[in-house]
């Protein structure tokens, strides 16, 4: 097979790198019922309604009075469905208050809140996971070793059930997910143990086993989290003050991630993927006269996508638009001729590839393929690989 380029853009370079999220303090938040949180994804999280909302000012400087008019010895109410990001991170289940008053400062109240603000000792910016440099072990970071914390399958499983819920970690691959999994420690605490403390330094997130932690926005208690809450989970990306006081008002027990070990599991399984994504298409004929660092774009432009027992990956007849690699697991091909049986050509597994033409052409597909197991391939969109590469003639 030879591959001749009829259009090649100019110059390579790879898709661009998320931006780091801003180094500005936390932000306050207001609801239009007058409630501001911190805290954790709890099923059963309550929170202290104000007449006006509490904001949650960053870095440890949230040290602004309530507004006139509230009070701390509001019954606490039972979450439902209101859903707010915290500023530590997580984000907990809410009662909606009946008080709709606008959350508006007077110009008055603002230039004192300001002025407030200013004599506060500063925190300085806040580091972000992406400062932080964190070298892979193919690179000269040092041999990476899984962390793995054994734990009884009940607790794995909880712990799984928590993290599928969770923004940052409801989209890892099921393999990474596992490793973060591992990598979780447990710990035991008394009642009235400071998990977090604001004002500090934060480095790990906790999902809650067992037992009540109440938070505590200076010295006002906003919400509690419950069995199955999560919080914390910001220390992950930040190397920031904390926002709010998490305290055990009953023993504990915690599941805890630091965030070097949730960062060195991400930077070094993402680098391990990388390198199996370029020794496999550098196997396939189809890919083989391509620069490395035109196979690099390629391997940046992989989707994965897991497919179950029996179900199918592509379909006889269907238009062609992916190109297939199988990184695990087993897949039958097979045609149907006619009127005919349907015949099983072939078994394929790990490192082979099909699908190929939908890179050069959009023809229906000729065969269908249906996965024999759990199997995890990686595919290649024919659009994304023009903008990379330009389109390819076959000769």
């Amino acid at each position: 097979v030879t591959l001749t380029f009829l259009s090649r853009p100019s110059h390579f370079t790879s898709p661009p790198l998320p931006s780091p999220p801003p180094s500005s303090r936390p932000l306050s938040l207001h609801t239009a019922a007058g409630v501001a949180f911190v805290g954790s994804c709890s099923e059963g999280a309550t929170a202290v309604p104000h007449t006006r909302s509490l904001a949650i000012m960053g870095c440890g400087s949230s040290r602004n009075d309530p507004p006139k008019g509230s009070s701390n010895s509001h019954p606490r109410r039972r979450g439902s469905h209101a859903s707010l990001s915290s500023a530590d991170g997580s984000s907990s289940s809410a009662s909606n208050s009946s008080d709709s008053r606008s959350c508006a400062l007077s110009p008055a109240e603002e230039q004192k809140r300001m002025q407030r603000m200013r004599a506060l000792p500063r925190g300085g910016r806040r580091t972000s996971i992406y400062s932080e440099s964190i070298v892979p072990s193919s690179e000269g970071g040092g041999e990476y070793k899984k962390v793995v914390h054994k734990k009884p399958a009940a607790s794995a499983a909880a712990i799984a059930k928590v993290l599928a819920t969770n923004i940052l970690f409801k989209d890892l691959r099921e393999d990474l997910m596992q490793e973060v999994i591992d990598a979780m420690f447990e710990k035991k605490v008394r009642a009235g143990t400071e998990l977090i403390k604001q004002g500090d330094t934060g480095d790990y997130f906790y999902i809650l086993g067992r037992g009540v932690v109440e938070v505590f926005v200076s010295g006002a208690n906003v919400l509690t989290i419950e069995k199955g809450g999560s919080f914390g989970e910001l220390a992950l990306l930040y190397n920031a003050p904390r926002a709010a006081t998490c305290k055990t008002s009953t023993d504990c027990v915690v599941w805890g991630l630091d965030r070097m070990t949730f960062k060195r599991t991400l930077v070094n399984s993402d680098d391990q993927r990388r390198r199996l994504y370029l020794q496999l298409l550098q196997r396939i004929p189809l890919f083989a006269e391509m620069t490395l660092p035109e196979l690099r774009n390629v391997a940046q432009v992989l989707q994965p996508r897991t497919f179950q027992k029996d179900e199918v990956i592509l379909r006889q007849g269907d238009k062609g638009k992916r190109f297939f690699i199988l990184e695990t697991g087993r897949a039958s091909v097979r045609q149907t001729k006619g009127n005919g049986p349907e015949i099983e050509l072939a078994i394929i597994s790990s490192g082979d590839y099909f699908g190929e033409i939908a890179l050069v052409n959009r023809q229906r597909r000729a065969a269908t393929v249906v996965a024999l197991e759990k199997t995890y391939t990686v595919s290649l969109d024919r659009d994304a690989f023009v903008r990379l590469l330009g389109r390819l003639r076959i000769s």
